[in-house]
């Protein structure tokens, strides 16, 4: 669930109110492309890009773009201005706490080490038989977990601090706070980073009002300075996008390109990507096509299983036989990987159309809305996240209006590009790296 500004006027926590909304590649729109045919596609976007380059969009092809793809970062949907240093005061806070994660480091690995060499000593002391044979194997097995799962978690909690304190000691190194500047304006849709910088006032929660936060580049934490408390951390995700055209012309499509089947009152808008936004799908889509460790773990299993099935066929099958369910857990975890990766190659296509097509659109919808002086119905813009989607009749004439938040989406794949502005939460070269 996400929640949302619902005013201009200076909000109270209260005044937020939920709203769901998909945080998957997926676009909300439950709307119909109709094919178009490859050589018509090619001619619509070669018109688009003389349209706009009469415009002063950049219209470079792609082999050119990924040479120079230029980015721009962003965080909690705010877009990156400028860097400041750290003050000598916050030097000695971040100091002490690299302290603190070093000690926390090495406590968490001689508590491991302790962990691990305590049970094999009780067993040691221990006598041969406790009088009943079910307490005999219920104090082993408890003293064989405990040397398993407590020194795992301790290690887990070593590791954690160690890429903190690195993290932490790089930050000092560089020397300076990445500060992110703009606003969040009624109706915006908040995620989960907003809502905690904002009940940790962080941002200041009002609509429209400036914002600005600033975070540590690799440790990615916002520090939370509160009078009589010593500062807490906020951790937040820096995003890294490509930049997008400082103007793009667009161009409404006709019906029989795009549209939604049953409700008229609906139009698509379209503008030329920028061949630094291409540069970034097709990123994604290298990202997207290259086996992950499990893949290739399951690969190397089903190779193993093919090889004894060629030369000891009749093994296979008795273990088959006799080792059933372990056979079926096998077989039902290599069909969700096969499954998931088979998505992940179907949407990198996906995406390579809308490569290809160099397209993201815009839905706009329009509702009617009873006008407060004469009482006569007057067609409004609908907010454009909400999923259901209802026709609306005008007796008069109909005065268009641009929507409440724009979300472009692209055409083939229905992944959301940009809400409000704002580069979707998917869009981040740092993770398709």
């Amino acid at each position: 669930m996400r929640r949302t500004l619902c005013a201009r006027t200076p909000l109270a926590p209260c005044a937020l109110r939920t709203e769901a909304v998909s945080d998957d590649y997926a676009s909300p729109f439950c709307c119909k492309i109709v094919p178009t045919h490859p050589r018509t596609l090619h001619a619509s976007r070669v018109q688009d890009a003389a349209r706009d380059t009469r415009g002063g969009a950049d219209t470079r092809s792609m082999p050119d773009a990924i040479d120079d793809l230029r980015t721009e970062r962003w965080c909690a949907g705010l877009r990156f201005t400028h860097a400041r240093p750290i003050e000598p005061e916050e030097r000695a806070v971040f100091e002490g706490l690299v302290q603190a994660l070093g000690l926390r480091l090495w406590t968490s690995i001689a508590c491991a080490l302790v962990a691990l060499i305590v049970p094999f000593l009780v067993i040691r002391v221990l006598p041969e038989t406790l009088g009943f044979r079910w307490l005999d194997v219920t104090v082993v097995f408890l003293l064989v977990i405990a040397a398993l799962v407590i020194p795992t978690v301790l290690l887990i909690h070593a590791r954690r601090a160690w890429r903190e304190r690195r993290a932490f000691r790089e930050d000092l190194a560089a020397g300076e706070f990445e500060c992110f500047e703009g606003a969040l304006e009624a109706h915006d849709v908040l995620d989960e980073e907003q809502k905690q910088l904002l009940e940790a006032r962080v941002l200041v929660p009002e609509a429209g009002a400036p914002q600005r936060l600033e975070v540590l580049p690799t440790s990615g934490c916002v520090m939370v300075r509160a009078p009589n408390r010593p500062p807490s951390w906020v951790r937040v995700m820096i995003a890294e996008v490509a930049v997008g055209p400082s103007y793009a012309m667009r161009v409404e499509m006709p019906p029989a390109m795009a549209r939604i089947d049953g409700v008229p009152r609906t139009r698509f808008m379209r503008r030329t990507l920028n061949h630094h936004e291409r540069a970034e799908i097709d990123t994604h889509i290298r990202h997207l096509r290259r086996p992950g460790m499990l893949v290739a773990l399951w690969a190397v299993w089903l190779s193993v299983w093919a090889v004894a099935c060629l030369f000891s066929p009749n093994e296979v099958s008795l273990y088959v036989r006799t080792r059933w369910p372990l056979v079926l857990v096998q077989v039902v975890v290599l069909a969700g990987v096969v499954m998931t990766y088979a998505r992940a190659l179907r949407l990198a296509g996906c995406l390579a159309r809308d490569t290809h097509t160099g397209w993201a659109l815009t839905l706009e919808r329009m509702r009617l809305e009873p006008d407060l002086d004469g009482g006569e119905a007057l067609p409004a813009a609908e907010d454009v996240a909400d999923v259901s989607v209802e026709s609306a009749h005008s007796d008069g004439n109909e005065v268009p209006a641009k929507p409440a938040r724009c979300v472009e989406f692209l055409p083939h794949s229905r992944a959301i590009w940009n809400d409000g502005g704002r580069p979707a939460r998917w869009r981040n070269l740092r993770r398709a790296a």
